[in-house]
């Protein structure tokens, strides 16, 4: 009799310690918020969940933080206008990894490691691609008009706004036949 009282208390002493050190897991977390917090909004908006769990402050690209309201939590970003660019409103879900409780942060950035820290998890319908007919649009050659300018802006100097203002550039030049150095670029 003794060894029963003595299992029994063993027994619920062991319950109640892995019930309060319980793990809530990523696929748990990614469970959460896609199929209760954010089911109604995903076909216009991309879900990314974090590889690992997060216990400081969420980085952003613009050297902002979000800011992790638990000890360790699961993140989520959620770009709410997935085809426009930055910035513009979006929002970071940290789900508490041992209880499961969440809680969202508004930003309009995305997250410095999205690439390498973050998976897809959830992305929004996308358009079917236009299929064109007909040939391919051909200028008439014409000889370089001295009334042809133009300035071109770039607002930062990320790789991603060079290689749009170079593209920007060569079908000045190449298709509409502008004089190279009278098309101006300035990056600010």
């Amino acid at each position: 009799m003794k060894h029963l009282k003595f299992l029994s208390v063993l027994f619920v002493a062991l319950f109640s310690t892995t019930t309060i050190y319980a793990q809530f897991t990523r696929q748990q977390a990614i469970d959460l918020i896609l199929n209760d917090v954010l089911t109604e909004e995903l076909d216009n908006i991309d879900v990314y969940a974090s590889f690992s769990s997060f216990t400081d402050d969420t980085p952003l690209i613009d050297n902002d933080n979000a800011t992790n309201p638990y000890a360790g939590s699961w993140v989520f970003y959620v770009n709410d206008s997935p085809f426009a660019a930055w910035y513009h409103p979006c929002r970071y879900i940290f789900v508490s990894g041992s209880s499961g409780d969440y809680t969202t942060v508004n930003k309009e950035i995305y997250p410095k490691y999205l690439s390498t820290d973050y998976e897809e998890v959830s992305l929004a319908n996308r358009p079917e691609p236009v299929v064109m007919d007909g040939a391919p649009f051909v200028p008439v050659p014409e000889e370089d008009s001295e009334f042809n300018y133009a300035l071109i802006i770039c607002a930062e100097d990320y790789e991603r706004n060079i290689s749009n203002v170079s593209l920007i550039f060569n079908v000045l030049s190449q298709t509409y036949n502008y004089n190279k150095e009278k098309i101006y670029v300035c990056i600010i």
